[in-house]
């Protein structure tokens, strides 16, 4: 349900994703999921979501926490080669 990518934290990695199914979905459909940034303290970042036909009826619901890195992604990547 959601990208590992905020454009206001940067990369993050899930810690924890709760969904609450509402309401089945029959397919093929056309959807609309929305997230938004709800709080960030310090590393952690609480995101909620939904999955909705973009006429009101939610379909899913989630609240998601994910986690910024303690060094950046490619610093940790670069870190790795050098210790090969």
């Amino acid at each position: 349900m959601f990208s590992n990518r905020f454009s206001c934290v940067g990369p993050c990695f899930t810690a924890n994703l709760n969904i609450d199914y509402v309401k089945p979905l029959m397919t093929p459909a056309w959807v609309l999921v929305r997230a938004h940034v709800e709080r960030h303290e310090g590393r952690k970042v609480y995101v909620h979501g939904s999955v909705e036909n973009g006429e009101g009826v939610v379909y899913a619901k989630s609240i998601g926490l994910f986690v910024k890195p303690k060094i950046a992604v490619r610093e940790h990547a670069e870190q790795s080669q050098l210790k090969k």
